[in-house]
């Protein structure tokens, strides 16, 4: 079962809301500009965790999609304990925030073991990674300073099919190797295992989601099942993506935990997953139409690659989709620029005059919230708030 989790105040943050803020209509911002709808993102944090006490599991969200301590704070139910972070450099800003029980889920390396041996000291749990001999040996030779009675608690990263990361699952013996490895170091404690279900991105509709989502439950539970019959304990089993999250169910096996990020935002690309609705889009790129080319057949708006990311679908909407606009395709991008025309063949300029505006879903939220130094912190279309992400390694 999922354990209790304690709620702290946003008044004893270290940040809190700029009191001097004005809140502003959007139309005054300067272009292109990350908004992100408060009232649903609010809503998507508390369907995942709502999610994750009906199935009886922990929720570790992820934080690099929005990498901001106010994210952080409503993704772990004002808790800010038990997260998920993709580098040294996120792990730190979150332990600034007073965010603990930090995952750090990447290959541990020896050069990064003396500034997480550093995170230990101010911390209660840290947690890093594995999925190699060379990185348990790091581990064993580490001779730094660790707090009193504490180990380094490490997870194995399984592979269950995505190909990026982890001990192939189907090489049950080379992880038990790799855990009894482990086991008999006295500086280490072996904590569990991490997986991520990223092939789930290849998927278009959540059938086949729930599919991959019901393999990785029952694979993952069964060398769980394999690792404990062999007298170690293996408390942590750390499922995720958030295609396969928002589709669980109740029954999740021997899984422990879950640790989605997108979610927070969700974007263009999960739509056409069907890890959700358009509805549950909390975050769009406000634009400007900057130029028209009757004789090309398109607009020009003064957002590419810097302001949208390069990702895309490649076969039915392009970088993202406009807002309300369902005949637009953004097609084309350079650095600053982007190119819109219509997908039938006709377009109205005088619909979208020179100076107008422009929303678009990004394909990917994660990539696309990277390009933009703040995120507008909309409620409806006026700017009520502005949060400031962690940027670097």
């Amino acid at each position: 079962m999922a354990r209790p989790l304690h709620r702290c105040s946003l008044a004893a943050l270290p940040w809190t809301r700029d009191e001097s803020f004005t809140p502003r209509h959007v139309s005054s911002l300067q272009t292109p500009a990350f908004l992100v709808d408060l009232p649903t993102l609010k809503l998507n944090c508390q369907t995942m965790i709502e999610r994750c006490t009906r199935a009886g599991v922990n929720l570790r969200p992820h934080m690099k999609t929005a990498k901001t301590w106010e994210a952080g704070f409503y993704m772990t139910n004002e808790t800010r304990r038990r997260i998920t972070v993709s580098t040294v450099g996120e792990a730190s800003f979150f332990a600034e925030g007073g965010f603990d029980d930090i995952l750090l889920a990447f290959p541990m390396t020896k050069n990064k073991l003396k500034p997480v041996a550093e995170l230990m000291q101010q911390l209660e749990q840290v947690h890093i990674v594995v999925d190699s001999k060379e990185a348990v040996k790091a581990i064993k030779d580490f001779d730094g300073k660790l707090p009193v009675g504490r180990k380094w608690s490490v997870l194995v990263i399984v592979d269950v099919g995505y190909g990026r990361l982890g001990v192939p699952i189907a090489d049950s013996a080379g992880i038990l190797e790799l855990i009894r490895d482990m086991v008999d170091c006295e500086n280490i404690q072996f904590s569990g295992l991490y997986t991520h279900t990223g092939q789930a991105y290849d998927a278009r509709e959540s059938g086949q989601v729930q599919k991959l989502l019901s393999q990785t439950v029952e694979s993952i539970s069964d060398l769980a099942k394999t690792i404990r019959a062999s007298g170690i304990d293996c408390p942590i089993v750390s499922i995720g993506s958030t295609p396969t999250c928002s589709v669980a169910k109740n029954d999740l096996g021997a899984v422990t935990e879950i640790h989605p990020g997108n979610y927070i935002f969700y974007d263009w690309e999960q739509r056409l997953i069907g890890s959700c609705t358009e509805s549950e889009i909390a975050c769009t790129v406000q634009v400007t139409v900057m130029s028209h080319y009757p004789s090309k057949g398109h607009m020009v708006i003064d957002s590419g690659w810097t302001g949208m990311s390069l990702d895309k679908d490649k076969n039915e909407t392009g970088f993202g989709a406009v807002v309300r606009e369902t005949d637009l395709e953004l097609f084309s991008m350079s650095q600053e620029v982007g190119k819109v025309r219509s997908k039938s063949g006709s377009l109205n300029y005088e619909k979208y005059p020179i100076g107008s505006s422009l929303w678009l879903y990004p394909y990917h939220s994660c990539a696309t919230a990277y390009h933009h130094p703040s995120y507008f912190i909309c409620d409806g279309e006026m700017v009520i708030d502005e949060w400031i992400p962690h940027r670097g390694w």
